[in-house]
Parts: structure tokens; C-alpha cells; sequence
């Protein structure tokens, strides 16, 4: 949660209050420059995700995996060390006994899992699939879910 909060903190856009008109061709390199530098940013992290489903009984984990004896969590593209012993191992040892897939690659489940598991985060009890050609990456229902719950806010 505190990795979605600060990407809800980042800046999208940058306000200036100039005249549009009056800025010089440096301004608009160093914008653009900018803007670029904003969207690397956001595909060089890892976006660990939990949702609280709309169903008010079930969550979502997504971006992430959870290192079965160190309780780290680890970053599913890079194999990399986000926050060490996050999950003590008796909330593994529940989330387990549960059914909760810590450890799930995301990219490689049915598409129909994937618009399931969009819809019950959405709060959408009938899973439906408005376009069979929009590829569902994993960084591309991070964002999709990302903008949702910006508007939620």
C-alpha cells in the first residue's frame, strides 16, 4: 500500500504558469526530458500492489511474490529484494491455508483469470471482455487498476 501511495503521489503532469507563447526552445527540451524521465520511472519500478476487492471479503495481490522461508518481498520481473521480511510466517501460513497465491505469475494465467481477477477489484460481478486484442500484461492492469483507483479517490 505504501508503494501505491507514493505513485498516487507523483506528479503526472507539470503546471506551469507561463505564457505558452513566451517559452524558449530549452523550456520545451527540458519538458519533454521530463516527461520521458517520469515514464521511465514508472517502468524501471516495481508497483507491489494489494486490492481490497469490491466484494469486501477478498483481496488482490498483484506485482509481487513472497519469498517462502525469508517472508521478502521480491519483486516477480527482477528477482529483486523489495522490502525484506515483510510477511511474518504465520499470516503466510493463513493466507496459505486460504488458497491465496503468493507467488503467482500474473503474465502467464488464462486471460479469463486476468479479466477475473480486473473485475473483482473493479467490484464487476460478471466478467466481461471488451477487447480480445488489448494485451493484458501485467504492468498493463497495474495501470489500468492504478487509474481506477486514483478515480475512486
Amino acid at each position: 500500500m505504501i508503494q501505491m501511495s507514493r505513485d498516487f503521489a507523483t506528479r503526472s503532469l507539470q503546471i506551469a504558469e507561463e505564457t505558452p507563447g513566451l517559452r524558449s526552445m530549452n523550456d520545451e527540451e527540458s519538458d519533454l526530458l521530463a516527461q520521458y524521465s517520469l515514464r521511465r520511472q514508472w517502468e524501471s519500478s516495481a508497483h507491489p500492489y494489494t486490492f481490497f476487492n469490491a466484494d469486501h471479503h477478498s483481496m488482490t495481490f498483484l506485482g509481487f511474490n513472497i519469498h517462502p522461508q525469508s517472508g521478502d518481498l521480491i519483486d516477480p520481473q527482477t528477482n529483486r529484494v523489495l522490502e525484506e521480511k515483510i510477511m511474518p510466517q504465520p499470516l503466510k501460513h493463513s493466507l496459505r491455508a486460504n488458497h491465496v497465491q503468493l507467488n503467482e505469475n500474473f503474465d502467464s494465467i488464462p486471460r479469463s483469470a486476468k479479466i477475473e481477477k480486473l473485475c473483482s477489484v473493479i467490484g464487476n460481478n460478471m466478467p466481461y471482455d471488451p477487447d480480445e486484442t488489448y494485451e493484458l500484461t501485467t504492468d498493463n492492469v497495474k495501470k489500468i487498476l492504478a487509474i481506477f483507483m486514483r478515480f475512486r479517490l
